[in-house]
């Protein structure tokens, strides 16, 4: 069975509906205001939960391509912020689009070209892309079918089967599938290309990071159970040179419950949007099993972090480092990600001369027995260092240092001083003002998702035009899609 259940938004028994699909489809954007659908984050996760491949696709529903390029833009960011790559990227072309004919190509175009940048660019790479479109502006809008992965027609009924070549029909809107409640989208495969063609691999749906699975940043960010570190230490041999190249046993380097080694210093960097970075890059380098632990070829992981744009998740060559060289690499690499030279510039360095290189580059050096005798005043990207022996990073956010961490709060220009950021002007269109300190603004809707941002009372949101059951505010932040809850806004205008 190959369902769409983009029309339907209750509950889903994810238990009853996944034994029955062979692949699923899922919209991720589009229609509603041209935002995120709200329960893409959810439908996606359950998918890959429940070992069902699927591919994705965007309502296109703008008349320019400037507009074009700016869905494309959202399409990507929500698809990302769930946290899976889908099999396929679908482009959704209905017939009450309402634009001129001869407008239809360029516009999708221009929605594709840009779609396969941000991949190449800021994604999974190269992508595969379909398209559906209307079977009565199927030869009107004249688009170049031979572009795409696969082309999906819609037409409800046998007497509306689909005249043209195409690869699946969407034949009834009307469906019945268990774990639903409602009608859905259901089709049928039509040309030559076989099942597997759709579903990938056994392992699929691919996830994101290289060779690695997906990375829930979150749960080790802020963890309230175990406190992690990323931390290396020797070889799979208990050796400190010797092995082999990458991660042999996946504890070589690894996210390890704090312990006190003891340390003599912990190293803070001021700009907690650049520690944020710092700590996540050491996440996805204790994950990628690419990398791991010789005091001998400790530069390699850097040449290959280098070569993977500074992300640990596209480390695909095996490769060693050891407890300082790792985090010397990642700080490298948040500081040419973040456009911060001194960081950028630092040497691969030694446990003993960590603490001066680093504070030379504006790390802040802690003393403090609070620091360093326990867990609680941490913040997400501390370097933990044990002078002439040993350093990892602190990824965990500890229990009493929470009010002193906004990392969305912080100037990567300014180290030194907060962020001032600047007021727009009340709009004359929908809008969501603030209406609390310190409100999160999430990737999806609910206190599960990714915090993207945080907002004071009386900051400006462009509205979606969507509120969910839950009371979510749909809203524009940072040139995305993004969610406040309702009980900390209002919708003006």
């Amino acid at each position: 069975m190959i369902c769409d259940i983009s029309k339907h938004q209750g509950r889903i028994d994810w238990d009853k509906l996944a034994p029955c699909l062979d692949f699923i489809i899922i919209k991720a954007s589009g229609l509603y205001g041209n935002g995120s659908d709200p329960y893409y984050y959810r439908n996606a996760n359950e998918a890959v939960a429940h070992g069902v491949p699927f591919h994705a696709y965007h309502f296109l529903y703008c008349v320019t391509e400037v507009q074009a390029k700016r869905d494309a833009k959202l399409f990507f960011d929500t698809v990302k912020a769930a946290g899976y790559w889908p099999l396929f990227w679908v482009l959704d072309c209905e017939g009450a689009w309402g634009i001129a004919d001869n407008q239809a190509a360029p516009i999708a175009r221009a929605f594709e070209e840009e779609l396969r940048r941000l991949a190449r660019e800021r994604g999974p790479g190269e992508i595969r892309v379909a398209l559906y479109v209307a079977q009565e502006k199927y030869r009107d809008w004249a688009f170049d079918y031979d572009r795409y992965a696969y082309l999906w027609v819609p037409g409800y009924g046998d007497k509306y089967k689909p005249p043209m070549r195409c690869d699946m029909w969407q034949y009834t809107s009307k469906g019945t599938v268990p774990g639903i409640n409602g009608n859905v989208d259901l089709n049928k495969l039509l040309g030559d290309k076989p099942l597997s063609f759709y579903t990938g691999q056994p392992d699929r749906p691919e996830k994101t990071g290289g060779d690695t699975v997906a990375i829930n940043y979150d749960k080790y960010l802020y963890s309230t159970g175990t406190h992690y570190i990323s931390n290396s230490g020797s070889d799979e041999n208990k050796a400190y040179h010797g092995g082999s190249a990458g991660d042999q046993t996946g504890h070589e380097w690894e996210l390890k419950k704090w312990y006190n080694r003891p340390w003599s210093v912990v190293l803070r960097y001021p700009d907690q949007a650049v520690a944020l970075e710092i700590a996540r890059l050491s996440i996805a380098a204790a994950l990628n099993d690419k990398i791991g632990y010789d005091q001998d070829q400790r530069n390699t992981y850097w040449t290959q972090l280098k070569k993977a744009d500074y992300n640990p998740s596209k480390v695909t060559t095996p490769c060693e480092e050891d407890c300082t060289a790792g985090v010397s690499a990642n700080v490298k690499a948040a500081g040419a990600l973040m456009g911060i030279k001194k960081l950028e510039d630092l040497p691969i360095c030694t446990s003993r001369n960590m603490r001066q290189a680093f504070t030379g580059a504006g790390f802040v050096a802690l003393t403090d027995k609070k620091y360093l005798s326990g867990y609680d005043y941490l913040l997400p990207g501390d370097i933990l260092l044990y002078e002439s022996h040993h350093a990892a990073a602190n990824v965990t956010l500890g229990s009493k240092a929470k009010d002193n961490w906004n990392p969305d709060g912080y100037s990567t220009l300014h180290p030194d001083k907060p962020a001032v950021p600047e007021e727009p002007e009340i709009p004359d269109y929908p809008y969501v003002t603030v209406a609390g300190d310190s409100v999160n603004i999430r990737s999806g809707p609910s206190t599960a998702y990714e915090v993207l941002g945080t907002k004071n009372r009386g900051y400006i949101l462009k509205y979606f035009g969507f509120t969910n059951p839950d009371g979510w505010n749909l809203v524009e932040y940072n040139g995305m899609t993004g969610w406040i809850s309702g009980k900390y806004s209002e919708v003006k205008g």
